[in-house]
């Protein structure tokens, strides 16, 4: 029965390719038909790429209709040089465009009221958004309108200011031929179409013309006529033809059919890949017909060229399909043979690989009980079985801000910390730094590997840190506080010898706090900001939203932003980024005394070094400028700021880069590893150049990288081949990523000091 079976459906197979074989040689007479069809007839303006026909950022257009369009240019926007690259287009060169707001222009060419056509070649890169974000294609200037757009993966128009979109989701990452074309018909409607690769994707007949701006206009190429309007193209064109007449079928045909052969042969060369695939790596030999088969046909597809037939390239590359399909079918049913040689040992992979993100916030994510001050039964058994090497704490973003000695001692005299979105709501730390340690390094016998909170932070305060969690009592290397006997004091008194410490999450992510001068916390990645993380900087802010001890919330919402009075006495409020040591006074970098100014609605109000001495109407404030505190008057000494007035503040202050925190920390414990929070490859550049952070070989021992599958939501937990398909982008996406950071600290430090 089973041969029976094979014979039916490579009976079926083969009659696929005869019928694909027809339709091919069907659409091949169908070229035959329109070879001898004019695409110079009514040409106004035709663009190629090729570096001879660019100069000085004008492109030669190509047009053989009458001496009006002969000679007449297309311009290139390109400020900064690197917005529009010359690239491989469908033949030869194309444009390259990288989504900003750079363009190709032509002028004076078209009437959105008049018969026209415009056809392109467009590669859409992968990277483009696929939600409903419009992408702008081709722009009418002046008064014109959007006549191609992509939105949804749908190529649709704003010609008559409302949506006219196709239903036809698009594929990215190669080529299409894509025409717009307007008729203007007996009856003085206007119908308009839109094709891809030959095929119609949308019709829209247009009674009221009145929708459509009429006039003369440049077209635009690459983005909106209107700066941060949409999102600019990202991807290449080539091969720009535009026409003063509507087209029929045969041109649309004889516009695909120009360069239809390399959409195919691209597609064929895939094929032969993925055939060769499965020759060398799949589990069929040399005895089976089914590999013999295919490798005959790839032998033959090889002799194929560009400019062989269509409908022999389209053929090949069907039976070809077919041929892998039968080779599948035939190895799915055979035994997988593994072979492990144990005693090749390529790498010793250490326990701590094997980890996992925790955090300390929601009572660690509802793990830890706060009532009965323990995890929870159901957690630590399944926590148990995970066997986890290692356990990251107290998190990702939460902890950016997060102040490790609030989350200390008794639960009741913890202040509320703050999430590293700091417009979130604050923190009960009950689920802290000694609860978590016990958790993993003396219940699971795993590694903590601690992000220190980049955001709010210091390095002696890290030192701090390292004090409380690796020494023994009565060392106290770093002088003040004996951090150890208050971790003993607290119930533990062993150190807990945590070695690895990442300095700030995803620094480079977004997450950049004092690094830029703006209300929020966010930063870019430029080689500037990485310069800042790496060596530290003397930081102005100016007219900064003032904080509470425990509340930094910037919004709008009287009820819940810090920096609005609450009118009562004696309030006190902070300069969110002054450095605020408990101890150790003496060493801490305070904020510049003559930079500081308060602002109470706009109004700046005056320092004095003590406000008990000041009268009732005074508008004064008390400063401290070690920690950062402002403190206003009661209305006997010093005025009240008035309820919901707005309170700002400007100053400067040193902030510590990660030399500083490696210095310092190494100072406590010189056995632990200060990794950097800020996994751009340019941080290797950064430190590399920087007098002060390059020293003694590098002030830091190497990168924490966060490399996210970027799956998308396109893996689902229910699917059977979740857990190959997760290998599968472990391979294509993870691996790579760290691979590029490991090969730039090879750059700069090819001893393999730096991991």
């Amino acid at each position: 029965m089973g041969g029976n079976m094979n014979k039916k459906f490579i009976s079926i197979i083969l009659a696929t390719i005869i019928l694909v074989a027809t339709c091919f040689n069907f659409k091949l007479v169908s070229a035959n038909t329109i070879k001898d069809f004019d695409l110079n007839d009514s040409l106004l303006g035709y663009y190629t790429f090729e570096n001879d026909s660019i100069n000085n950022m004008t492109v030669t257009n190509l047009a053989t209709l009458g001496e009006k369009y002969n000679g007449k240019l297309g311009s290139l926007n390109n400020d900064n040089g690197t917005n529009i690259t010359i690239d491989k287009g469908i033949l030869e060169d194309g444009l390259k465009f990288d989504g900003s707001e750079s363009y190709f222009r032509v002028p004076n060419i078209i009437n959105a009221k008049e018969n026209y056509t415009v056809s392109l070649w467009l590669y859409n890169d992968n990277s483009q958004p696929t939600d409903s974000t419009s992408i702008n294609i081709i722009q009418q200037t002046g008064a014109g309108r959007t006549l191609l757009y992509l939105k949804n993966k749908k190529y649709g128009s704003y010609v008559t200011g409302k949506d006219i979109i196709s239903s036809k989701v698009e594929e990215y990452g190669q080529w299409q031929n894509v025409i717009i074309t307007s008729n203007v018909n007996d009856d003085e409607s206007i119908t308009f179409k839109v094709y891809a690769n030959g095929e119609l994707r949308k019709e829209e007949v247009i009674q009221d013309l009145t929708l459509i701006n009429g006039g003369i206009t440049d077209l635009q190429f690459g983005c909106h006529k209107n700066t941060d309007t949409g999102h600019a193209f990202k991807g290449k064109i080539d091969s720009i033809r535009i026409y003063n007449k509507s087209a029929d079928n045969n041109m649309v045909d004889a516009l695909f059919n120009e360069h239809r052969n390399v959409i195919v042969f691209e597609g064929l060369g895939n094929t032969i890949n993925l055939a060769e695939e499965l020759l060398e790596h799949g589990i069929l030999t040399d005895e089976y017909k089914e590999y013999t088969d295919l490798y005959s046909k790839v032998e033959e597809a090889k002799n194929i060229t560009i400019d062989s037939p269509y409908s022999e390239i389209a053929l090949v590359k069907t039976e070809l399909e077919a041929l892998i399909n039968i080779y599948n079918e035939t190895a799915k049913d055979l035994p997988v043979k593994i072979s492990v040689n144990y005693n090749n040992i390529i790498k010793n992979i250490p326990d701590y690989m094997f980890g996992v993100n925790h955090r300390y916030h929601m009572d660690g994510y509802g793990s830890y009980n706060p009532e009965t001050q323990n995890l929870y039964g159901e957690f630590k058994q399944l926590s148990n079985s995970a066997n986890f090497g290692s356990v990251r704490y107290p998190g990702g973003i939460v902890a950016n801000l997060f102040q490790w000695k609030r989350s200390i001692g008794d639960v009741e005299n913890r202040i509320t910390t703050i999430h590293g979105n700091w417009n979130e709501p604050t923190i009960t730390p009950n689920f802290g730094l000694d609860e978590a340690a016990r958790y993993i390094i003396d219940e699971s016998n795993g590694e903590m590997i601690y992000v220190y909170g980049f955001g709010n932070g210091s390095a002696l305060d890290a030192a701090d840190l390292v004090e409380y969690l690796n020494c023994e009592v009565g060392e106290n290397p770093n002088g003040g506080i004996d951090w150890a006997e208050v971790r003993a004091n607290n119930g533990h008194a062993k150190p807990y010898n945590v070695k690895l410490f990442e300095i700030g999450n995803e620094v480079d992510e977004g997450c950049g706090y004092w690094m830029q001068n703006s209300p929020d916390q966010w930063s870019g990645n430029g080689l500037d900001v990485a310069r800042m993380y790496a060596e530290g900087a003397v930081r102005e802010f100016v007219k900064e939203k003032v904080a509470e001890i425990d509340n930094w919330n910037t919004s709008n919402d009287k009820s819940k932003a810090s920096y609005f009075s609450d009118g009562t006495a004696n309030q006190k409020k902070y300069m969110r980024y002054a450095n605020d040591v408990t101890d150790q006074i003496d060493k801490s970098k305070a904020v510049e005394s003559d930079s500081v100014h308060v602002y109470i609605n706009n109004e700046e109000w005056a320092i004095v070094k003590d406000i008990k001495k000041a009268d009732a109407n005074a508008r004064v404030v008390q400063v401290n400028y070690e920690n950062g505190e402002i403190l206003f008057g009661d209305g006997i000494n010093g005025a009240i700021p008035p309820k919901n007035s707005d309170i700002r503040v400007s100053y400067t202050v040193y902030k510590d880069g990660l030399a500083d925190y490696y210095e310092e920390m190494k100072k406590v414990d010189p056995d632990v590893k200060v990794y950097s929070g800020y996994s751009n490859s340019n941080i290797a550049q950064a430190i590399a150049e920087s007098e002060k952070a390059s020293k003694d070989g590098g002030k830091f021992d190497g990168v924490a990288v966060h490399p996210y599958s970027h799956s998308n939501g396109s893996l689902q937990d229910n699917d059977p081949l979740f857990y190959e398909k997760i290998m599968e982008r472990i391979e294509t996406s993870v691996v790579s990523q760290v691979r590029s950071r490991e090969n730039v600290l090879k750059k700069y430090w090819p001893d393999g000091s730096k991991k």
